[in-house]
């Protein structure tokens, strides 16, 4: 039984390790008895949770007779949304690569000047996706009617509202 004594001491430690299990982002033992990383939701861009995500929000509203898209708006937002998804996900294997590697050299005791090439590198390939975003939102708000984009972003809003 723990002494009366130790409680005032026992609570706040207990509270302490149970946000560290949750919280912390490693975790004390990995696969081969290291540290392990929990990976983040990895995103290609250099601009994260901030920009609209159109062709998704219309792909939820695609039949919604308040947003009445025409069948030719609807061949052009999906050949936008087509192509960025390809370029996206081409650049994004590239990035988690590259990404890799620089966790190998780190790990293996290599200089941060010696992973500077990939690093450099990866804001390359991270500029270009946020590019290809970027390209995708001015392309689809060119093809919906001012109406039209203004529903969208009031409803996307509704179901992802900023916590700015």
């Amino acid at each position: 039984m723990i002494s009366r004594r130790l409680i005032p001491f026992c609570v706040p430690a207990i509270l302490v390790l149970t946000l560290m299990l949750f919280i912390l982002p490693v975790q004390a033992s990995g696969p081969k008895g290291g540290l392990r990383v929990i990976k983040p939701q990895n995103k290609p861009f250099l601009i994260l949770g901030k920009l609209p995500h159109l062709t998704l929000h219309l792909m939820s509203h695609w039949d919604d007779p308040k947003l009445g898209l025409s069948d030719d708006q609807k061949k052009l937002l999906l050949e936008i949304r087509k192509k960025t998804i390809s370029q996206v996900k081409s650049l994004a294997k590239e990035i988690s690569q590259l990404e890799d590697m620089v966790v190998q050299g780190a790990n293996s005791g290599k200089t941060p000047e010696e992973l500077a090439p990939l690093v450099k590198k990866i804001a390359e390939l991270k500029t270009k996706a946020t590019m290809v975003q970027l390209r995708c939102i001015f392309d689809t708000k060119k093809i919906l009617s001012p109406g039209q984009l203004q529903y969208l972003l009031q409803t996307s809003q509704k179901r992802n509202p900023r916590k700015d």
